[in-house]
């Protein structure tokens, strides 16, 4: 059993490494006719070489803490974990805030040597009337006062709880680093499912003069909460292509919050997930009718530079890539290591007045068709997952080998 085991694992990872070095021959013909702004990746090994924080997100359902994913982040040399904190959740009545999952997660990434990095979203019934999480209570094109107040008193609940890496909040320093808050998620989409339901809708077109004054108000009033806190946008996503239930293309909706004289983020996230049937490239996988990885990141960056944001970092708070729609999780592997390295050597690179990249995270860590290790949830059985060991090599730059896969 053992040695069909092994004999089994070698044959995969040798198909796996024949991958990659494919993956850098295209990687430098890109370089010279693609007209991307690039460093020389044909003679760049694939490991992680720049200063960009690399990470996954973790999902908790429920309040309950998970703080056994912390341990599967370090096996992968990983260093931020993405926690959603959902408001409604963990404020299910007015003054009631339930802390143990944030909290949870937030000790055991301490231990690990980890740092977080926290959405706050969700909408709690008893402030908008409604059991849909993702309900934005408006009146045209204005957010109600009350529902916003609510969000922003629990935002700054949260800040003044973790604080930031340089002053730490009521927790004190025993809880890990918060390198950043986001306001909300995925804002310029809008379809049964989504984050962003207009009064309810699942239909009409996300406003963003709607977010902006959301953002405002939280911004302004988290920076009195600890100014030494990083505030950054939603993760917008759907970057260029949108066809089910309403949607602003997230790089129009980029544009229209830089229009709407918004108040300058920390940072600016998003989500660049790809559509259709990529073909493993992703500084090629320009789908007409999908939205695409390395194209609509610089296409980002170039309505940043355009509009006043170049100083402004983009953050990457989710990107993945649903194995089956890959041909499986071995040629998912290859793509994940493909979209770090474009990451770590070509869009953290184009200087600090055109937007780079400086935090890149994958959506997500223990899923058995997304993650970098199977299942739901962080445990002893847990099995890495090609993907997740093409991450730990990159991370690392130690060979793959003696790792168990499916």
């Amino acid at each position: 059993m053992l040695s069909e085991l092994l004999g089994r694992s070698w044959f995969m990872w040798s198909v796996f490494i024949v991958a990659l070095l494919i993956g850098s021959i295209s990687f430098a013909s890109i370089c010279t006719s693609g007209g991307q702004v690039c460093a020389a990746l044909a003679t760049v090994p694939y490991r992680k070489t720049s200063t960009v924080s690399f990470g996954a997100e973790q999902v908790v359902y429920g309040t309950a803490p998970d703080t056994s994913a912390a341990t599967d982040m370090t096996t992968l040399g990983l260093k931020v974990i993405r926690f959603p904190i959902n408001w409604g959740a963990q404020n299910p009545a007015n003054g009631t805030i339930y802390w143990s999952a944030s909290d949870g997660v937030a000790a055991a990434a301490k231990t690990a040597g980890l740092q977080v990095e926290f959405t706050i979203y969700g909408s709690p019934k008893w402030v908008s009337g409604s059991s849909n999480y993702y309900y934005i209570p408006v009146s045209g094109s204005t957010l109600n006062a009350a529902w916003l107040s609510a969000y922003t008193t629990f935002f700054n609940a949260v800040i003044a709880r973790y604080g930031s890496p340089s002053t730490p909040g009521t927790l004190g320093s025993s809880y890990a680093s918060v390198i950043g808050y986001q306001v909300w998620n995925e804002p310029n989409t809008n379809y049964v499912g989504s984050f962003w339901n207009e009064n309810g809708s699942t239909s009409s077109t996300p406003q963003a003069t709607v977010y902006a004054q959301m953002f405002n108000a939280i911004y302004a009033a988290g920076k009195v909460v600890n100014s030494s806190v990083t505030i950054g946008t939603a993760g917008i996503a759907a970057l260029t292509y949108w066809s089910d239930g309403g949607a602003t293309t997230g790089v129009t909706y980029i544009t229209n919050l830089i229009g709407l004289s918004m108040m300058t983020p920390d940072f600016v996230g998003i989500h660049p997930y790809t559509g259709g049937s990529p073909n493993q490239n992703p500084l090629t996988d320009n789908n007409p009718t999908g939205n695409s990885f390395g194209p609509d990141i610089a296409r980002v960056q170039s309505a940043m530079v355009s509009g006043g944001w170049g100083n402004v970092p983009i953050w990457i708070t989710e990107f993945g890539q649903y194995k089956q729609s890959v041909n499986g999780s071995q040629t998912n592997a290859t793509y994940m290591v493909n979209a770090f390295n474009a990451v770590d050597k070509i869009y953290s690179q184009v200087g600090a007045s055109n937007a780079p990249v400086t935090v890149c995270l994958y959506y997500q860590l223990n899923n058995s068709d997304w993650g970098l290790f199977s299942g739901t949830t962080a445990t002893a059985t847990n099995i890495i997952l090609p993907a997740g060991s093409a991450v730990e090599s990159f991370m690392t730059g130690n060979p793959i080998a003696g790792i168990v896969t499916n």
